[in-house]
């Protein structure tokens, strides 16, 4: 029987409610819970545990005092216990009414020395839980009481190759001259200087050139709107040329002009790093009451429009975004549908494009947006292939 400790504090109750949810579930799996508040906590209850939940509240960016206080107790101790350890997981559950689980980083330092590994996104709860965060608090007990041991563990925290992820050296961005590089800079240069990192921001006026450095893996973000991406996809006219056609694009967030029927979307590579998306939108979210008045287009660049174009999209979500919504405990089946049945669709047109310039190339056809020939021959295998039209509503 696994052995998985619930260690908490509690000042309102409320994280209270969320570890009780979680630990009842977990013994429901077959597991032992052991449900221990941090001033009756001893640091033999780390070291004999199989897996650990966390539980804290979001008190000025910070972990409540006395759950902090279970790790001061011990001081240095605990890295001369490291060995004792092993490699355990662990997981978190937090209650906050602003910030998230931005209180967790101090814990997370200091776990990620003893070995053990954060597998679980967060479950937060805004302030008092509601039963949809309840709910999500039991599957992440069971979660814990059914994984599997084993030698490691993968991390949502993953080390690099000089230790604990980090922010890139640079961050880059390409976007729409004049406004569009007002807009990066108003977010961007904050989270730069928060960070540790250096914003780049590269003006481009042509969207074609725009996606087509996207498409090269030359930035981490770009910018456009519904329906630039949804041509860029489909590969129409400009959008057709052998470099400029489609790629995996992925949904990360809004950039905006308030109450504009077509929001300006920050789009990623499929393969742009997840655990940077994760932070990138992480730290949107958290700041969002900091950014929006740094320009007017940024006032709607928030979660509660982001959930609205999700639910209507043709993009796929980001990997690293789906991270984020998971922790926050707003993804749900419908998003998870829709992403999955939009990610088939973009790579289809991914495929498609390299096949018919496979055909095109075989035919001595130039691929070139202004050649009506390849026009042609694209066109005729798209209805060939019965390859649906993406449609923005």
């Amino acid at each position: 029987m696994k052995r998985i400790l619930f260690l908490y504090y509690s000042h309102s109750g409320h994280t209270e409610k969320m570890i009780l949810a979680a630990a009842e579930e977990a013994r429901q799996a077959g597991a032992e819970a052991i449900v221990k508040k941090t001033p009756d906590a001893v640091r033999e209850d780390l070291v004999n545990c199989e897996a650990v939940i966390l539980g804290t509240g979001n008190y000025f960016q910070k972990e409540a005092g006395m759950f902090r206080d279970y790790w001061d107790r011990y001081d240095y101790d605990w890295l001369k216990m490291k060995t004792e350890f092993g490699i355990k997981p662990y997981a978190w559950v937090v209650s906050a009414g602003v910030g998230g689980d931005s209180c967790t980083l101090t814990i997370n330092n200091l776990m990620k020395d003893l070995n053990f590994r954060r597998i679980f996104p967060t479950v937060i709860a805004f302030e008092d839980p509601t039963e949809d965060d309840l709910v999500n608090c039991r599957k992440l007990g069971r979660q814990m009481a059914e994984l599997k041991p084993a030698d490691d563990y993968p991390d949502l925290d993953p080390p690099s190759k000089q230790g604990r992820w980090k922010w890139p050296e640079k961050v880059r961005v390409i976007t729409q001259k004049g406004i569009g590089v007002e807009i990066a800079h108003a977010w961007g240069d904050l989270l730069a200087q928060e960070v540790g990192t250096k914003l780049v921001v590269a003006p481009e006026t042509d969207t074609v050139n725009r996606f087509k450095m996207m498409k090269a893996g030359r930035f981490h973000y770009a910018t456009g709107t519904r329906t630039e991406t949804s041509q860029m996809i489909m590969a129409n006219r400009i959008y057709s040329d052998r470099d400029s056609g489609p790629f995996p694009a992925r949904a990360v967030w809004i950039c905006s002009r308030s109450g504009a029927d077509s929001p300006i979307l920050l789009l990623a590579h499929k393969d742009t790093n997840k655990f940077l998306v994760y932070r990138s939108v992480g730290w949107l979210h958290q700041n969002y009451d900091r950014i929006k008045g740094r320009h007017e287009w940024l006032k709607s660049a928030n979660l509660d429009t982001l959930l609205v174009e999700l639910k209507h999209t043709f993009l796929p979500v980001h990997d690293g975004l789906k991270l984020f919504l998971q922790g926050v405990g707003l993804w749900t089946n419908a998003f998870e549908e829709s992403s999955e049945a939009n990610a088939v669709l973009v790579d289809r047109y991914c495929q498609a494009f390299q096949e018919c310039q496979d055909m095109a190339d075989e035919k001595e056809v130039a691929v070139r947006h202004d050649n009506p020939e390849w026009l042609e021959t694209w066109g005729n295998y798209k209805r060939e292939i019965s390859i649906p039209l993406i449609k923005v509503v």
